[in-house]
């Protein structure tokens, strides 16, 4: 099976760029230059409106770590639950401990929120130390998969899926590919010197997936 290719969309312009030059998914979230939040419930109302590509929404409620307190995880834990009913695809989100470990109660408790949609951990993977047990543990938990920089690894199970970004590029997509094997790849496919995505970066990166 091709490898797939899903654009991480900061607004609905890149959004609509990514819709037109044949994206297979969108990861919505607002505000590139803190790596994403939460969006704006009424633009992903837009978004939905527009095309049935599917549309997976990133739940972060603010900047920074992502070790969350009780108040916070109830504000994310809403935020699921208005997307959800909405009638998004999927979500992407993740909970660390002040020591940067992956738990489990505030994980399960947006899970939870989902209400069977597929949720998938963020980069905040990226920080833990033992990325390996990691995956095995999001599995446990109940996550589809998860968004990673870490090149060389692989889920033991099938219905799990390693998404690789961090840098993802037309021009270092083909090695990638050889390289990793991953399922999908995710981009955010910028304009040089813009925070809209490009159709032809994103044009060129679905040529080489094709092949």
């Amino acid at each position: 099976m091709k490898a797939k290719l899903e654009i991480a969309c900061f607004d609905l312009a890149s959004a609509k760029v990514a819709m037109n030059a044949g994206a297979h998914r969108i990861e919505y979230s607002n505000n590139y230059a803190v790596g994403g939040v939460t969006p704006i419930l009424s633009e992903v109302e837009e978004l939905l409106g527009w095309n049935n590509l599917p549309i997976h929404v990133l739940i972060r409620c603010r900047p920074g770590d992502f070790c969350y307190n009780s108040t916070e995880i109830a504000t994310m834990h809403a935020s699921i639950k208005a997307f959800a009913e909405l009638g998004v695809h999927g979500f992407v989100f993740g909970c660390l401990n002040a020591e940067g470990e992956i738990t489990h109660d505030g994980n399960e408790l947006l899970m939870a929120a989902a209400n069977g949609l597929p949720c998938y951990f963020h980069r905040a993977f990226d920080g833990i130390n033992n990325w390996q047990g990691g995956l095995n543990q999001l599995h446990a938990i109940g996550f589809k998969g998860v968004l990673t920089a870490q090149r060389f690894l692989v889920p033991l199970q099938a219905d799990f899926e390693v998404i690789c970004g961090g840098g993802v590029r037309a021009n270092n997509l083909a090695a990638l590919v050889q390289q990793t094997q991953a399922p999908w790849f995710h981009s955010a496919a910028l304009q040089v010197g813009s925070n809209i995505a490009s159709a032809k970066e994103i044009e060129d990166m679905l040529t080489i997936l094709s092949k």
